[in-house]
């Protein structure tokens, strides 16, 4: 996990990152470890930066090298708008296979469905339909059940990914192509990860239906995969304000780049706010004096209170004795006021978070000048490490934190940036990047 943020007005776009990185291995060990570089300048010659949470790797491959890489390609060439960096970035990636070779780029996949998403669909049907029906019945299930039961907590899931939004480029064909690919991987999964017993076989209908749904997967938007999310900074040629643009990257199919862009983490157009990614409870909770879990928590406690209210006066309804046309009446205009207090109450709620809270810190920031940007920037990373480090949580945010200023006339301006090395050693290093 990380902790990275964006405080931006009109003049300026301030960039801050930690050093932290999580590195899991068998037996759920985690390894922190605090020298990760998130934070890089896209561009030599103009003002355009970039930040990774999440992964840090693409299939495999170091986002840190392929940044590298891409900042040679371009050299000083750019481009009138952000969006068309990221554009040129996208191009960048899916055509380099010499960076990421194709059969990197489809195991990554293959190691999604087998390792990522197969044993969690597995669970959910456990918990969801094969316990269940143990404790109704108090027998397990045989295997053509078994069989029978994750084939309908398959069709389950796949009923919601219909429904979800594609990736970025995919289409109706995509998701066919894909179905293609992942219909023998999905048969030998099956074979390889759920019991099996003489005399039975794993019915093709089954085989089917995960096919589609390691196709959905790919094609469209779920919470399956290993997820980097990218953060794009600065001015095109043509760009007098700064633009945050957010995405969500997730691998490749069909040399097609499986991507989404964030757009509630993304702005343009002169607007001044600050935007948290990765971790950001503590952030929320110091600009609007809530965090956005606690305050769903309490709206749907009092959202279940209502409900339980409307049941108790429904039932007093029914003891009256009047028609039941009457009853019907009442207790549909009593469903109604409670709905309108609850949607009351969150509206109160909402309107006092944001004029005692949130609306003192974002109206400043405009005014702000660059230096406060980046003070904020680096403090509110510091506020997410030190909540880590005196609470029983893990370190996942911490190191030295890196911090960047960028503005249409001064450029990419380093404010703080580590080095793994000596810089007093390392004269060479600074005369060659200059």
């Amino acid at each position: 996990m990380t902790a990275e943020i964006a405080v931006f007005n009109k003049s300026a776009v301030s960039l801050a990152a930690d050093s932290a990185v999580t590195i899991s291995g068998g037996d759920n060990i985690n390894k922190i470890y605090n020298g990760a570089d998130k934070l890089f300048s896209l561009s030599k010659h103009h003002p355009v930066g970039i930040m990774i949470f999440g992964t840090a790797s693409l299939c495999g491959i170091p986002w840190e090298m392929i940044i590298k890489q891409y900042r040679k390609k371009i050299g000083d060439s750019s481009f009138d708008t952000v969006q068309q960096y990221a554009e040129d970035f996208w191009q960048f990636l899916c055509s380099g296979e010499h960076i990421i070779p194709m059969d990197i780029r489809e195991n990554y996949l293959i190691e999604t469905y087998d390792n990522r998403f197969f044993p969690a669909l597995i669970t959910h049907i456990e918990k969801t339909l094969i316990e269940p029906k143990i404790d109704e019945t108090g027998l397990s299930p045989t295997i053509l059940e078994t069989y029978t039961l994750i084939e309908q907590g398959c069709k389950v899931v796949l009923s919601g990914l219909t429904n979800a939004e594609f990736l970025e480029g995919m289409n109706d064909s995509d998701i066919q192509s894909a179905k293609e690919f992942a219909t023998p991987i999905a048969k030998e999964i099956c074979d390889s990860r759920l019991i099996k017993e003489d005399g039975i076989v794993i019915p093709d209908s089954l085989y089917e239906v995960i096919a589609e749904l390691f196709a959905y997967i790919t094609c469209k938007k779920s919470p399956f995969g290993h997820n980097t999310g990218l953060v794009f900074a600065g001015y095109g040629e043509q760009e007098y304000m700064p633009a945050i643009l957010a995405f969500d990257v997730l691998g490749f199919f069909n040399r097609k780049l499986r991507f989404s862009p964030n757009t509630e983490k993304s702005s343009s157009g002169g607007a001044s706010n600050v935007f948290a990614y990765a971790q950001e409870e503590e952030v929320e909770t110091f600009l609007h004096g809530i965090s956005k879990s606690l305050k769903q928590f309490m709206f749907a406690g009092v959202s279940v209170e209502h409900d339980g209210m409307l049941e108790n006066i429904s039932n007093e309804i029914n003891k009256i004795n009047i028609t039941a046309k009457e009853k019907e009446t009442l207790i549909a205009k009593a469903k109604d006021l409670l709905e309108n207090s609850l949607s009351d109450f969150q509206r109160t709620v909402e309107g006092h978070i944001s004029d005692k809270y949130s609306s003192k810190v974002t109206e400043m920031i405009e005014f702000l000048p660059k230096q406060d940007l980046a003070y904020m920037a680096e403090s509110l990373v510091n506020l997410t490490a030190f909540k880590r480090k005196v609470s029983n949580d893990n370190e996942t945010v911490g190191g030295p934190i890196d911090v960047a200023i960028i503005s249409k006339g001064d450029g990419f301006i380093w404010v703080k940036r580590k080095h793994y090395f000596d810089k007093d050693l390392n004269h060479h290093f600074f005369s060659r990047i200059s």
